[in-house]
């Protein structure tokens, strides 16, 4: 019983850590620095806030379409938080 358990864990383990995304680290990086660009934008020019916000969408989405949503998630992950490390009141709004 305690062999197959042992063996069951180990299985798990091996898909868990064989679930990472070959572009993860990238998607995070991209998405930090959207939103650091968010951050710094002019907080009255909205025209230039949405944009920003579209540029983050769509590059969230170019994960999705190679097929890659762990990536995409980890896109959306970073970039909140981000956005919540680093300005309260926006991410208030957002999120």
């Amino acid at each position: 019983m305690t062999k197959k358990l042992y063996a069951t864990l180990f299985i798990c383990s091996l898909f868990m850590s064989c679930s990472s995304s070959k572009h993860s680290d990238e998607a995070k990086q991209r998405a930090m620095l959207v939103a650091e660009e968010l951050i710094k934008s002019d907080p009255n020019d909205e025209m230039k806030q949405q944009d920003i916000i579209l540029k983050a969408k769509s590059a969230q989405s170019e994960y999705t379409l190679m097929g890659d949503s762990i990536a995409a998630k980890e896109f959306d992950i970073a970039f909140r938080e981000y956005i919540e490390q680093h300005n309260d009141s926006l991410s208030a709004i957002m999120f």
